[in-house]
């Protein structure tokens, strides 16, 4: 049986454009409730572009380099996936211009291969941080997901990668996730 390649999301190197919050609003604690239904309560945030070092704006940028943001565009072009399971696109205004502040609220449960990934623990052996992930091989229901284990890391299917080359958007790069079955020895312990 095959399972869909997994691909973790980043900026793209280059992508100088950020966009920075205009004084406090009730966007201004969006780190604190990302990854949660906000879809209902959302009021369009206004922000600006932070430019670094000039450069051309993407489709794909970063706020707070960690949550994703797509141009309208991007938006259209995403919009076409079939499995856009628990993923909400957030509008927001920077500079005039619509921009989606893509929420990924859809976290996949029991995945990460814990004994394959590089994972490092707080000495109360809750993780710390993961440099490598490797995941089980499985079906997924979403191909914009999250994991428990990492809050801030982004994970899509080969169908996203797929679309963003297909229309050539820009501002992202991929780094394919391995994935290697349970042992022999995790499945009898039930793992």
């Amino acid at each position: 049986m095959s399972h869909p390649a997994i691909f973790r999301i980043y900026k793209q190197k280059g992508n100088n454009f950020e966009p920075q919050l205009k004084g406090k609003t009730s966007f201004s604690n969006i780190d604190e409730r990302f990854g949660t239904p906000l879809l209902n309560s959302w009021e369009i945030p206004n922000l600006d572009w932070y430019k670094e070092d000039g450069g051309l704006p993407k489709d794909i940028h970063f706020l707070l380099s960690t949550y994703p943001l797509c141009s309208q565009k991007a938006y259209e072009c995403l919009l076409t996936l079939n499995n856009l399971t628990d993923v909400e696109f957030l509008p927001l205004n920077i500079e005039n211009e619509r921009f989606y502040l893509i929420n990924v609220c859809k976290s996949m449960t029991n995945i990460l291969n814990r004994s394959k990934s590089d994972i490092d623990y707080y000495p109360d052996k809750r993780i710390m941080f993961v440099s490598k992930f490797v995941f089980y091989p499985t079906d997924f229901d979403s191909c914009i997901f999250r994991i428990p284990e990492s809050a801030t890391a982004i994970f899509v299917t080969e169908a996203v990668v797929d679309i963003v080359k297909k229309n050539r958007l820009t501002g992202l790069i991929f780094e394919s996730i391995p994935s290697v079955k349970k042992s022999l020895w995790e499945n009898l312990r039930g793992k």
